[in-house]
């Protein structure tokens, strides 16, 4: 068990909310801030199915990586999507809180782990925070020796098991530099142009976007929105018992992406 406040306390510290886009809503989406948590259930997504999930193994609290909640509700419809989750969130007495980019940009956020289970060193932001330097959105990094661009595939392919990968570029083309963005990364392709690296992987671009990489001589690989996300999920399982001991944290066995390959 372990108290609530103390727990959000904790993710704030991970992933300080002034690090989030303004467009974005982090924090707590559903439920109160009083009060205790036996079990934490972790998910990319806060779907029905996730929340039936959590319910079955007795959860008090829900963390995602996605926010439930983006725009201010007119109306709480309980036979919409996001109306019925809400209703099921308060009967079941499940409280939902969400990081989203103050993760992503975070020191210990989802690109920087990405990029470190790929091998990537010296890691800086592609676009640095104005609340702190030496956090911000994607970050770009050397391997410790160059590698060739289908051997990176393969890299990528052995560290996301089940992703979609797919990749514009020369397989003998030598990788020194890459830049890393976790989930959507065409808003960073204008930086990543001028820093002049050898590679770009994030988790999808659109079609021009992609065309225009491959014309400018860039190589991408784009391995799934879900799929370089979910990488998370066990670090952030990780920091919360090494915080809270007593607490039991569980991650989603159920949670997928929403496209199918």
């Amino acid at each position: 068990m372990a108290d609530k406040n103390l727990i959000f306390s904790a993710l704030e510290e991970l992933a300080p909310p002034e690090l989030a886009e303004e467009w974005d809503n982090v924090g707590l989406q559903v439920g109160q801030k009083k009060g205790n948590v036996n079990k934490a259930f972790l998910s990319l997504d806060a779907t029905l199915p996730v929340v039936e999930e959590a319910k079955k193994i007795g959860a008090d609290l829900i963390v995602t990586h996605h926010p439930l909640l983006y725009k201010p509700l007119k109306n709480v419809d309980f036979s919409t999507p996001s109306g019925k989750i809400i209703n099921l969130l308060i009967k079941s007495g499940i409280d939902l809180y969400s990081l989203h980019t103050n993760l992503d940009s975070a020191v210990s956020g989802t690109s920087r782990t990405l990029a470190s289970m790929l091998g990537l060193k010296n890691l800086r932001p592609v676009i640095p925070s104005s609340v702190s330097p030496s956090c911000g959105m994607g970050v770009y990094g050397v391997f410790t020796s160059p590698l060739k661009f289908s051997k990176v595939i393969s890299k990528v392919k052995k560290v996301l098991h089940e992703a979609d990968i797919r990749y514009c570029g020369e397989h003998s083309k030598n990788i020194k530099t890459a830049a890393v963005c976790t989930g959507s990364g065409g808003s960073l392709l204008n930086k990543i142009f001028k820093m002049k690296v050898d590679l770009f992987i994030t988790g999808e671009l659109k079609y021009h976007e992609a065309l225009e990489a491959s014309q400018r001589g860039l190589a991408v690989i784009t391995a799934g929105h879900y799929h370089t996300e979910t990488i998370i999920l066990p670090v952030l399982k990780k920091y919360l018992e090494k915080k809270f001991p007593s607490l039991k944290v569980f991650i989603s066995a159920i949670s997928t992406s929403p496209l199918n390959a």
